[in-house]
């Protein structure tokens, strides 16, 4: 089962920091997420203040480093939608957060910080990105993390009790060969061909493997009392 996580991410280096310290009441959230790499990074942010005009804010977004280029879209009601194109060496973290086999959601600012909605596939998915920021120097505060509805996840319990994903990444490793003497394939190779980490397709191989053992092999009174 997947999990909604709510984290709060802190560092002077992350986008639109410096939007954030000169302009204290504004606010800012996505509308649309295209930076999936640091060579095309495209994003549209729905930004609200009342301390400063348009232009102002304009000036602002053009002093901040971590923008390349702001235009101006759309305006809607008190807010107005630009498409900012960010500076070549930005600290992007959504990349790396897909690489783990997680999926942005949503962002809005927090004062001079980040709040980020993000979907995972399992809680060391959560682990790993930690370790990632953690690496990267930005602070992170997991805020709120609750389990998604079977129906609403698209990963529904199968046969044996697997998941879609740990079904795929079962079979795929019997493919490549992973389960051979001496092995054909890496877990590097199963996460290359699953288009997740190596640490994320081992995970869902133990998973995996954990409830076939369970479902198939130990006793009815055993499972009953695990």
């Amino acid at each position: 089962m997947s999990f909604i996580a709510d984290i709060c991410l802190t560092s002077p280096d992350l986008m639109l920091v410096h939007t954030m310290r000169t302009v204290p009441d504004v606010s800012i959230e996505t509308i649309y997420h295209a930076a999936t790499t640091a060579s095309v990074p495209s994003l549209f942010y729905a930004i609200q203040c009342e301390s400063v005009d348009r232009e102002r804010l304009e000036d602002v977004l053009a002093d901040d480093p971590s923008v390349r280029e702001a235009t101006l879209t759309e305006t809607l009601e008190e807010r107005w939608v630009y498409r900012i194109e960010l500076a070549s060496d930005q600290l992007l973290v959504v990349p790396r957060l897909v690489e783990l086999g997680g999926a942005f959601l949503h962002a809005r600012s927090a004062d001079v910080a980040w709040t980020i909605e993000a979907r995972l596939p399992d809680r060391e998915t959560l682990i790993e990105f930690k370790s990632f920021c953690d690496e990267s120097e930005i602070g992170f505060e997991l805020q709120q993390l609750y389990r998604t509805p079977e129906a609403d996840e698209g990963d529904p319990v199968g046969e044996h009790g697997l998941t879609v994903a740990q079904r795929e990444a079962l079979v795929t490793a019997y493919e490549l060969g992973y389960f051979e003497e001496p092995r054909r394939a890496s877990l590097r190779d199963l996460g290359e061909e699953l288009d997740v980490s190596s640490t994320a397709a081992g995970g869902r191989l133990r998973r995996g493997t954990a409830l076939l053992v369970e479902e198939l092999l130990q006793p009815p009174s055993e499972r009953d009392r695990t």
